[in-house]
């Protein structure tokens, strides 16, 4: 049997995307795997009350309220003050986040973002218009949820 050029090329193509979203997956995999304990800062419209809920029903990961014991803080804005956040004297205010549906889960130690979601903030809340906090935070768990589960 002999394959043309055509084939051979579009075979090609597909196995190297195939191995590029294996590599996405283990990524993300590789850089939870040390995250057991995440703390949720405050974030605008309440959606931490949402997130937390979300991911405590989840049951992948436990949550904190003292962001020392975190291995990971999930906020909405990468523009968080680390040290000033672990500082005994922290007071910790809510973010200022100029966007709706993005999350980002920062690992405590090196700062570093370890996964990111933007979800559409408009759409449903009964066909009105913007999301609920409730309905964004289902989604952005639900991309968390994808991602962590594509390893199992």
């Amino acid at each position: 049997m002999c394959l043309s050029y055509r084939s051979l090329h579009f075979f090609v193509c597909a196995y190297l995307f195939c191995s590029s979203i294996c590599v996405a997956d283990e990524a993300v995999e590789n850089k939870l795997t040390n995250v057991k304990t995440i703390y949720v800062i405050p974030m605008k419209d309440r959606l931490e009350h949402f997130i937390t809920n979300e991911i405590v029903k989840w049951g992948q990961f436990e949550v904190t309220l003292n962001p020392r014991e975190a291995d990971a803080l999930w906020s909405d804005t990468t523009d968080v003050d680390m040290k000033g956040l672990l500082s005994d004297q922290a007071k910790i205010h809510r973010t200022t986040a100029r966007t709706r549906g993005t999350a980002f889960l920062i690992d405590m130690k090196t700062e570093k973002v370890l996964w990111s979601a933007a979800k559409k903030p408009s759409g449903s809340f009964l066909v009105g218009g913007d999301k609920s906090a409730r309905e964004l935070a289902q989604e952005i768990v639900g991309q968390l949820k994808k991602d962590v589960g594509k390893k199992k």
